[in-house]
């Protein structure tokens, strides 16, 4: 791999997905540990924050020599550095995924690779790492029909660590809702207890109890909003329809703009994950509707057409211009464009000043059976 290898890594480090706490991140490192390919993530200072044990097989080095240090630290050659750390400072500047291609020389000689670097933001849409997923491609680039089939790979097992982290969203927010909201609820009802058995006190006791249970029913307020933003549960429960309806209730209730849904779609033609991303994708598009579009009404359409699925979101604010619609530093849009990429659709956003701005998202049906 390199010259010198930093032994002593960072004690705040782990390369065990199953040590410790890991809310959010457990499926990911059970699936990660299973993997041949090398999978890694890296901080904003380039430094490895995980890395699965199939770095040892490829190097001959193991995964605690890696987590807490840069590739610089490690000993990687000069050039190979600078590629790495162009890569990465270009997905954490500009939020879109990248490529490269980078030679080793490890155990059984030299070995060619290619690694596919994805953004990974946190819940306040901010780029917090970069996940890297790295194939040993030496046989198959012998063959560019087999590269190319190995680059489509890569695509769909990123894709499936980020359905991953969705399915840990989901339970994160099951044990929100459950659990410390029923812990909150029994601490209000005990309040209101005590209120109305207590013999007359002074007017501060009454009013300190009064404003403690005004604190527990804003409490659960926050929880159950905390919940529904990592995973609404009436998606689970009652399907993608209710669940469009309800985005567009909940988005007339907290900006105050009418938000009309229209959704004529087979819903049985939608599977679970398709499911999940096409209600993240209305859910950014309305975020930004609230915040930039200035807008009095908004739309929201889903039918099917000539074996496709149609989403499209539409608003009468300013309208977007092409150099933001365009813009690699508009998080929310590039979330948008994953989502849609996950599907293999297409998307197009259409501004025009002073009448607003319509985005259409068209994704392909397969010819039986559900939307995976």
């Amino acid at each position: 791999m390199g010259e010198k290898v930093v032994g002593k890594r960072n004690s705040e480090q782990s390369v065990n997905p199953h040590s410790g706490p890991q809310s959010g991140e457990t499926l990911f490192g059970i699936l990660a540990e299973h993997l041949t390919e090398v999978v890694t993530r890296f901080d904003k200072d380039f430094r490895h924050i995980y890395i699965n044990h199939s770095i040892e097989s490829k190097t001959g080095l193991r995964p605690e020599s890696f987590v807490g240090h840069t590739n610089e630290e490690l000993g990687f050659p000069p050039e190979t550095v600078m590629q790495w750390n162009a890569a990465l400072r270009h997905v954490f500047d500009t939020g879109e995924e990248t490529e490269i291609s980078f030679a080793l020389d490890g155990p059984g000689g030299r070995r060619e690779f290619v690694s596919l670097l994805f953004p990974q933001q946190d819940l306040g849409g901010e780029i917090a790492s970069v996940l890297g997923v790295i194939r040993d491609v030496t046989q198959q680039k012998k063959s560019e029909t087999e590269y190319q089939d190995s680059r489509r790979q890569l695509r769909n097992l990123a894709v499936h660590l980020l359905h991953a982290r969705e399915e840990e969203r989901r339970k994160v927010a099951r044990e929100i809702h459950d659990e410390l909201g029923q812990i909150l609820l029994a601490l209000k009802m005990d309040l209101q207890w005590i209120e109305k058995r207590l013999d007359p006190v002074s007017p501060q006791v009454k009013e300190k109890i009064r404003v403690s249970i005004e604190l527990a029913d804003q409490t659960i307020q926050i929880v159950h909003r905390i919940a529904s933003d990592l995973r609404p549960g009436i998606l689970d429960d009652i399907g993608l329809a209710a669940a469009i309806d309800w985005l567009a209730g909940d988005f007339t209730r907290r900006n105050g703009i009418p938000c009309q849904v229209d959704f004529t779609a087979q819903a049985s033609r939608i599977g679970g994950n398709g499911s999940t991303s096409l209600f993240r994708i209305i859910q950014e598009a309305l975020a930004n509707v609230a915040l930039h579009a200035q807008a009095s009404v908004a739309s929201v359409e889903v039918w099917e057409a000539e074996s496709a699925l149609v989403l499209r979101i539409h608003d009468d604010g300013q309208g977007i211009t092409e150099e933001q619609a365009g813009s690699a530093l508009s998080l929310g849009l590039i979330g948008i464009r994953e989502r849609v990429q996950e599907l293999c659709g297409e998307i197009s956003i259409l501004g025009k000043p002073g009448k607003g701005t319509t985005l259409t998202v068209t994704i392909p049906l397969p010819s039986e059976g559900a939307l995976a």
